[in-house]
């Protein structure tokens, strides 16, 4: 997308979220094709990108991935407290919009799909709700998984939108036993 229309998208002062991508030094060949994909303007709504290094190994550093000067979409890293992916829930110090899209490492979405995703979240008010795409159905003691006209059970957040509101009540202390059940059982969905 040119320079001036991403000015433009700015001025106009629409919505915008940020994204969110848990990794580690295993799998950092995906976070170099994120980077590359997300960072470089494609998506008009996207303001900036957090990186969760949920490993106990050390960042490398940008340098390491990407010539951080040539990319339009700003990225900062969040380390992680757990160890474990569900630190991808935590709200960034810097977070500047109401909405946080938290995407798997191993997930790529075009730019324009991810502003018309944007844009159904943000036209159906789904401010309190977890917005995504991935679902599943339990059904007879089993996850199965539906077919987009099938009932589901919950929406798994691989790729979701969530307000900052909902990353707020689940990172309460009240809801801190869940968390760390989540962490037990290595699952955050």
């Amino acid at each position: 997308m040119p320079f001036n229309k991403i000015f433009l998208y700015m001025k106009l002062n629409l919505p915008q979220y940020s994204m969110m991508i848990a990794t580690q030094l295993s799998r950092s060949y995906l976070l170099r094709q994120h980077l590359a994909l997300y960072a470089l303007g494609q998506s008009i709504y996207l303001k900036k990108i957090y990186i969760c290094w949920v490993d106990n190994h050390s960042f490398p550093g940008f340098d390491h991935y990407i010539n951080k000067s040539k990319y339009h979409v700003p990225f900062e890293l969040i380390p992680t407290v757990t160890g474990f992916i569900t630190d991808r829930f935590r709200i960034p110090n810097s977070l500047k919009t109401e909405t946080l899209l938290i995407l798997d490492d191993d997930i790529n979405v075009e730019g324009k799909d991810l502003d018309k995703a944007f844009s159904y979240y943000i036209s159906g008010n789904f401010s309190f709700r977890i917005f995504g795409t991935f679902t599943r159905r339990f059904y007879k003691g089993k996850y199965l998984l539906p077919r987009c006209n099938q009932p589901y059970s919950i929406v798994l957040t691989g790729f979701s939108f969530l307000s900052r509101q909902l990353l707020e009540e689940y990172n309460k202390d009240k809801y801190k036993d869940l968390r760390n059940y989540c962490i037990k059982i290595r699952n955050c969905d």
